[in-house]
């Protein structure tokens, strides 16, 4: 086995807690998602794999996008309840 045969399996270990914490909105997800896509394009790039790099590229920007909306979705105050249910209302 060559030194760089272990990488993509490395590379798949980093993404099980990735998709993990992403699923359940932790930050640290990202912190995976960011050293899994520098890893895997460093290897993309190394091993001459020209064509996983455009994935790459839409993992990070979909990651990033992903953030951005989770993080304005945490700061938006929740809407107020509505103290009369629905039967109510249409019995008045």
């Amino acid at each position: 086995m060559e030194p760089i045969d272990w990488v993509p399996w490395a590379l798949t270990a980093l993404a099980i807690p990735q998709t993990w914490y992403l699923r359940n909105k932790r930050r640290a997800g990202w912190v995976f998602n960011l050293a899994g896509c520098t890893a895997s394009f460093a290897y993309n790039c190394i091993t001459e794999q020209y064509g996983f790099l455009p994935l790459n590229l839409l993992f990070g920007i979909t990651a990033i996008s992903n953030y951005r909306k989770w993080r304005q979705d945490d700061t938006e105050p929740a809407p107020a309840a509505d103290p009369a249910p629905a039967t109510v209302r249409a019995a008045r």
